[in-house]
């Protein structure tokens, strides 16, 4: 899941420009709008969803006493605004 600040700052278009300048492999069959899209890097298959709402604060405190390499993730996390969840789902990496 990614953290975002502000519940309307993903933008899919802008990740895939984004993406495209600093990475060598191209997007294959991208399909889909800032609420949910698809797309295919190298044979994976990737999902990405936006979520309109923070996660909610009870599934980041039992997961952030555990992150040892993130002492202030509790802290840094408190004021997200929405998140993603990025999936892979398909291809030779995940077989």
């Amino acid at each position: 899941m990614v953290l975002l600040r502000q519940p309307t700052s993903y933008d899919f278009d802008n990740f895939q420009k984004d993406y495209h300048n600093s990475n060598s492999h191209q997007f294959q069959e991208p399909s889909g709008d800032n609420a949910s899209a698809a797309f295919e890097i190298a044979g994976e298959l990737f999902i990405i969803g936006h979520m309109p709402v923070p996660i909610p604060s009870g599934d980041i405190e039992g997961t952030a006493q555990y992150a040892y390499n993130w002492l202030s993730a509790l802290e840094d996390t408190k004021d997200h605004k929405s998140h993603l969840i990025v999936s892979v789902v398909q291809g030779p990496l995940t077989r």
